[in-house]
């Protein structure tokens, strides 16, 4: 349960942050007294460093934190000699590149399997080790695409082990597969060359489609691709892979490139040992090996010296800069502890990152560390099902959500961190599939604002009068035993007393495990959702869509029994279109059909948190090189100032 900021808190922030401000102007040092402790920031003189072209200031700054042992921590400081460079996709001056050491950094948990044929998590252990046919491009400006999203648009999209690709028509793609790309030296494959019969092997036993390799069943873990209609995946010569579909589907060429289930395997490996389950037989042609790994424990990788790519933003520097990666998993108080004292250079998104409890703690005892929130989706919003009666009626839910004071509950838990402007089912970072809510129609905007007398109203309209004990209706809520699924108790309390003013009645019933509870979203083996349950909304991935368009059989995705003909025809459409406009521009008419329709109660996004040692250069707060692209491909290319690194006492 994440709590808010303290007043005592925010008073030291703003109260740090004018005296920064005046110590840069006068040169002075000065005090802040906070019951319980004294801060005292030191500025030095101000320095400049000489960079081609252009100027650098460097200041020095020094905290230090009077109670308890003292803690000296210097954001920048002049190194004689230091080279710098200006990021291009930021604009930012940072230290130059540098080869060599270890980055150490937090992981979560390892993933159960390295098979993406069983389970498509392997990417959280793949990543960096296999690669994909294409990634995000990380050269790109952050003004252009952030990279703070899972599913990047096409217009992100580089080639990876394609190096480019030819749309013959609608269902046929040429795929150019990229020369001088090797396999790990190490056996079975021993650096051999990778072709394009590679990658038609790893789609063919992914997706189950032909008798060519004995695959003809494919996983349930290959997601949305399970339902793409293929007709062949054919390598026609060592370096050109053809695709064709049997009719056209939607985003069918962005999941081709970087779907999260797909990754390059080894055939021999696979041969000799009969599945791809044990870490120490894992081969790729990415920029890392798994040189050692104790689950839940430590992971390494060591540098694929071979390794064939360029650093998108520094195209003369090869890949990767470390030479070493241990991803420690640790608890959250272990955690602090090691970024306190160094022993972490960073906790990045994908890897691990922050909730808000800990990026509080992390702000309050080390704010010279770089933090960047990220929300993918709101894991705190309300489903209901809209085919049985009350919510049946759009008037009680849009009653409903007006009832909720999205304002006060995010400056009361969340010290305002939280996202409160409604989305539909998706969010800022799907691109052009989104609307902001600020061009909404206004009168649609005014059903997701906080409005109790209008809620009364639209409830009174709708045949839910009070009756003589006040309450107009009752209904249950089951939350989520998922800790990524489900609400905060105290969420789901403040939520029920807001419905209660308006003369809802919600009851909690959580006497259900996390496979009843799914089987009754889904309304599988005669379990139905019969009320509300707690519903992720707001996604950064575009393919919710289909999948919610393709869920009306089976419930998934679907828990609120939605069946609308206009919502269907918009993505049918979208399915059909042949340029990346025009699918985007009919699949945000589909999202916007959702927000009309009103199938979810909207209650707020809240987000995570990075974080990285002064030192850790080339990060940004990036979140994702595209589905399950969060690991490997990040530390491949961010690097250690060990000068300052040194001059911090670490």
């Amino acid at each position: 349960m994440s709590t808010p900021f303290s007043p005592r808190w925010v008073a030291f922030v703003v109260s740090a942050a004018m005296l920064l401000v005046f110590a840069v102007a006068c040169g002075e040092t000065k005090t802040i007294e906070v019951p319980g402790e004294t801060v005292v920031v030191t500025k030095d003189v101000i320095k400049e460093v000489q960079v081609p072209g252009e100027t650098v200031v460097v200041e020095k700054e020094v905290v230090k934190i009077v109670a308890g042992p003292e803690r000296v921590v210097i954001t920048e400081v002049q190194v004689p000699g230091k080279k710098y460079v200006t990021d291009p996709t930021t604009g930012k001056v940072v230290s130059a590149p540098e080869y060599g050491g270890t980055l150490t950094i937090r992981q979560e948990s390892s993933a159960p399997s390295s098979d993406p044929w069983i389970d498509f998590h392997a990417g959280q252990l793949l990543d960096g080790v296999s690669e994909r046919m294409a990634i995000s491009d990380w050269g790109l400006h952050r003004s252009v695409y952030n990279q703070m999203s899972g599913e990047p648009p096409m217009a992100a999209i580089r080639g990876e082990l394609v190096e480019s690709w030819e749309i013959i028509d609608p269902l046929t793609t040429v795929y150019h597969i990229r020369k001088g790309v090797q396999w790990h030296d190490k056996a079975p494959m021993n650096g051999r060359a990778l072709t394009a019969e590679d990658i038609e092997y790893s789609w063919h036993r992914l997706l189950g489609i032909s008798d060519k390799y004995g695959f003809t069943e494919g996983p349930s873990s290959s997601g949305i691709l399970k339902d793409m209609p293929i007709e062949s995946i054919t390598a026609t010569d060592e370096n050109t892979l053809v695709w064709k579909l049997s009719e056209p589907f939607f985003d069918a060429q962005r999941q081709i490139l970087v779907n999260y289930a797909f990754w390059t395997q080894p055939r021999e490996v696979i041969e000799e040992h009969g599945d791809y389950t044990d870490w120490k037989t894992v081969v790729g042609t990415g920029p890392w090996m798994i040189t050692d790994m104790v689950r839940d424990s430590v992971l390494t990788y060591s540098k694929n010296p071979s390794y064939w790519g360029f650093d998108e933003k520094y195209p003369d520097n090869r890949l990767p800069y470390f030479d070493e990666v241990k991803a420690l998993t640790m608890g959250e108080e272990a955690e602090i502890a090691a970024l306190r004292t160094g022993k972490l250079d960073g906790s990045l998104f994908g890897s691990a990152g922050l909730d808000l409890d800990e990026a509080i703690k992390i702000k309050k005892s080390n704010p010279e560390m770089t933090m960047w929130p990220y929300a993918y989706r709101s894991v705190t919003s309300f489903a209901m099902n809209v085919s049985k009666r009350p919510f049946d009626d759009i008037r009680v839910r849009h009653a409903m959500q007006m009832a909720l004071n999205l304002r006060e509950v995010n400056e009361t838990i969340y010290s305002g961190l939280g996202i409160e402007k409604p989305y539909s089912m998706l969010g800022e970072g799907a691109g052009g599939f989104y609307t902001p809510f600020e061009q909404w129609p206004e009168e649609l905007q005014g059903f997701y604002t906080y409005n109790q007398e209008a809620a009364e109203k639209l409830l009174d309209e709708a045949g839910y009068p009070r009756g003589k004990d006040g309450i107009r209706f009752t209904t249950k809520y089951w939350n989520s035993p998922d800790k990524n699924n489900g609400q905060p108790l105290d969420l789901e309390i403040v939520a029920v007393d807001y419905w209660d003013e308006i003369g809802v009645k919600v009851e909690f019933d959580q006497a259900v495990d996390k496979s009843a509870h799914n089987a009754m979203k889904r309304g599988l083996e005669g379990a139905k959702l019969d009320g509300m349950a707690s519903q992720p909304w707001g996604y950064n991935a575009p393919p919710m869509l289909i999948l919610f368009h393709h869920a009306h059989s089976k419930g998934a995705y679907n828990y609120m029994r939605l069946r609308d003909e206009e919502y269907d025809g918009l993505v049918d459409a979208a399915t059909d279109a042949t340029t990346a406009e025009e699918q985007e521009r009919l699949g945000n008419e589909a999202n916007m059909r959702l927000a009309e329709l009103h199938v979810v109660l909207w209650y707020l996004k809240v987000p995570t948190y990075a974080v990285a040692q002064p030192w850790l250069a080339g990060y940004n707060g990036e979140y994702s090189l595209s589905a399950m692209r969060t690991k490997g491909s990040f530390y491949a290319r961010i690097w250690n100032d060990w000068d300052l690194k040194e001059a911090l006492g670490y």
